[in-house]
């Protein structure tokens, strides 16, 4: 996104809100005037705020799911049909929700070969041969944006090819071991060649979110329209035999920048976002069916307030026992006009699809944004690098610090910590169990890394 066009976006914002963008409030004002100056860090920063960021949040866990599919190479990460909304069977007692930080068993980062661009934002996803689909990203230079593959036996980084023209912000992993670059561009490992596909019945801007389904189709919701709210409702289902896609039933709520899960029964979690309008964040979460194609609600987070409007503040990961933990953060006595100051808590949930509610779990040590959360093979979740949110106001660096969740204790630990600070970087887990972390803003966070590690679990 330009910064023109996001700075037309939240001036329509404003207009929605106020009715007339030159009557903003000057700190509001402000900010887009910061926005569109080119390189403007604090741009950046006041971007997420609002929904139009277009930062992906893919999750590392989808690539396990794909790789389960295409060969079954994580054959030990797939759970028991019984186990959903229950604790895992980890030996040992459980222990009560705390947001106790204690160390964390021996594991280090190692750095690999860099990748040749500078990316922050990027899409990556895991192939089936184990190597590392990575692209877009910003800055990018001239479109279509160039994309880079990682070979894990070498730990180097070689070109793959030119994209047509990627539109959306992530990457698919089909059944056949293609991948869909957005919504309309695919790529073949095999052939190293891109080809276009398909479009989407409907436009989707930014903001959607991509989901491949059991049956092997790709489910597409939301994301930023030309509607009163900014946002679309409509979702619609691409077929990968036939390239097309087709509409099936929309959102209860419209909304963009959300977190979507596949479920262990096949269904799809979707949860937060927001839109333009009234609900600029959401707390509200719905459930996909792909058998009958429609949407019913489930039930809502606990956290009511906060900016779940962009993948950069909230991640979802499906936990092994089907629980879905997400993270992110909430804000407290904070004034939109940019009075007072602003407090940030650390928000962590988990949604049970068996009784379709949200419980409260341990908090993080450091309210974050722009992190990746990683499933490793042992059931524990990796939540590496982003910006600290600290009282009173947005901090601009970039953290190195990386933390673990246990699903039965609900408890986090300190991780080993990052060679460098990075954020909105990509993590990817392999098919050896350490994951890649590649790129992202470091300090400043003007700074976009070429630069990638490798976290090694300990025992």
């Amino acid at each position: 996104m330009t910064d023109r066009q996001l700075e037309q976006r939240l001036r329509n914002w404003y207009r929605a809100e106020i009715g007339d963008a030159e009557r903003a409030p000057a700190a509001l004002r402000a900010s887009v005037a910061a926005i569109s100056r080119p390189g403007s860090t604090f741009g950046r920063r006041t971007a997420r705020w609002f929904p139009t960021m277009n930062l992906p949040t893919r999750l590392a866990v989808a690539a396990v799911i794909a790789t389960l599919a295409v060969g079954g190479a994580f054959y030990l990460l797939k759970p028991a049909p019984s186990l959903v909304g229950t604790p895992s069977p980890t030996p040992g007692p459980s222990q009560p929700a705390s947001s106790n930080v204690v160390p964390a068993g021996t594991a280090s980062w190692t750095a690999t070969g860099s990748m040749g661009t500078p990316r922050r934002g990027q899409a990556a996803t895991l192939l089936p041969d184990g190597r590392v689909l990575v692209l877009g990203g910003e800055p990018n230079g001239p479109e279509p944006p160039s994309a880079e593959l990682y070979d894990p036996t070498t730990g180097s980084w070689t070109a793959a090819g030119r994209m047509l023209g990627f539109s959306g912000t992530s990457l698919t992993l089909l059944l056949d071991g293609r991948v869909l670059a957005g919504t309309s561009e695919l790529y073949d490992p095999g052939t190293g060649a891109w080809t276009a596909t398909g479009r989407t019945v409907a436009a989707h801007v930014d903001g959607e979110t991509t989901t491949r389904l059991s049956d092997g189709r790709v489910l597409m919701a939301g994301g930023h329209a030309d509607t009163p709210n900014g946002v679309t409702g409509s979702a619609e289902l691409y077929d990968p035999q036939s390239g097309r896609w087709t509409v099936t039933g929309s959102m209860v709520t419209p909304r963009a920048g959300h977190t979507a899960t596949l479920l262990l029964d096949g269904k799809v979690l979707v949860a937060g976002g927001g839109d333009y309008g009234d609900d600029w964040t959401m707390a509200s979460a719905e459930l996909y069916d792909p058998v009958s194609g429609t949407w019913t609600a489930t039930g809502t987070m606990l956290a009511k307030v906060g900016p779940r409007n962009s993948s950069s503040n909230q991640v979802a990961t499906l936990l092994r026992d089907g629980r879905v933990l997400v993270e992110g953060f909430v804000v407290v006595d904070c004034a939109i006009d940019g009075s007072g100051p602003c407090a940030f808590v650390s928000d962590v949930e988990l949604y049970d699809p068996g009784s379709g509610t949200w419980t409260a779990t341990g908090t993080m040590a450091d309210a974050r944004e722009g992190f990746t959360a990683t499933l490793l093979p042992d059931g524990m979740v990796l939540v590496s690098g982003g910006v600290r949110l600290v009282s009173g106001s947005i901090s601009d660096v970039a953290l190195a610090s990386a933390e673990l969740y246990d699903p039965v204790t609900g408890t986090w630990s300190v991780a080993a910590t990052m060679a460098v600070p990075r954020a909105d970087h990509a993590a990817t887990l392999l098919l050896d169990g350490k994951v890649l972390v590649a790129g992202g803003g470091s300090n400043p966070l003007a700074t976009d890394l070429l630069s990638a590690e490798l976290y090694g679990p300990g025992s």
